[in-house]
């Protein structure tokens, strides 16, 4: 089971091979252990990373309230613009933000805890078991990333709307904002921005795991591979998020 070629001159092409050979031998009594794994990640991605979120959802939220309140006062432009910026915060920031936030915390502690099991030699013993390390590391970790960063994206919508639906009430205006909302979002928008998510998130989760595994035998490789995951996941998401928008535009 084990696929002893990953750990030298990796390539991504190699990797996503890789793990979707051991995702289709993936054996059934390995699955009571995987599932522990995906419970444990999820609930230190995004469980534990609900308070950061909310200071950034707000943090976002807040001020662009009133940055865009006096604006759109002034012009007559109110119900545009809001429409505009739903559809801005659910389609496209909520998943980037989300990802992006579990790039910094979560990705970073991937990478070092697998690039130290490296370094450790816990890597090769499991291998010398007969573990697939890519089942056992990777395929979990996977799943776990793609469904933590589409709730949190879910969840900074839900906190930037209520944001905006907040100062709509202040104004007099919570009822129109209400069905402003309802006719500017759809069921397609909510789906599209879990499928995004978890897309963002499988990808953030690939490439930690895979520059986790490739760290080199020495310690001073641990911190380079904790930089060189980092800088690729962030790449991910953006370019993910780039092919997201032409398709589209052109559908």
């Amino acid at each position: 089971m084990s696929d002893r070629g990953v750990r030298r001159d990796i390539n991504p092409l190699f990797f996503l091979g890789a793990s979707l050979r051991s995702a289709a031998a993936f054996p059934r009594n390995a699955l009571p252990l995987a599932s522990r794994i995906v419970v444990n990640q999820i609930r230190f991605t995004a469980v534990h990373a609900l308070p950061i979120l909310v200071v950034a959802s707000l943090a976002f939220g807040v001020p662009l309230l009133l940055a865009v309140a006096p604006l759109t006062a002034g012009l007559g432009l109110g119900e545009t613009v809001d429409r505009i910026l739903i559809t801005l915060v659910v389609q496209e920031l909520g998943p980037i933000v989300a990802a992006l936030l579990v790039v910094v915390r979560s990705g970073t502690a991937v990478v070092a805890e697998l690039a130290t099991a490296r370094v450790t030699g816990e890597q090769e013993a499991l291998e010398g078991l007969g573990v697939d390390t890519l089942q056992y590391y990777v395929l979990p970790r996977v799943l776990a990333f793609g469904v933590s960063v589409a709730l949190l994206a879910v969840f900074f919508d839900a906190i930037v709307l209520g944001a905006l639906a907040l100062g709509r009430a202040r104004a007099g205006e919570a009822h129109a904002f209400a069905i402003l909302v309802r006719g500017t979002l759809s069921a397609g928008d909510i789906a599209l921005t879990l499928v995004k998510g978890f897309v963002f998130g499988t990808g953030v989760a690939a490439f930690t795991c895979m520059e986790g595994l490739e760290a080199g035998e020495s310690a001073t490789n641990i911190p380079i591979a904790v930089s060189r995951g980092t800088l690729q996941a962030f790449l991910w998401v953006l370019v993910a998020s780039a092919v997201f928008a032409g398709l589209r535009f052109v559908a």
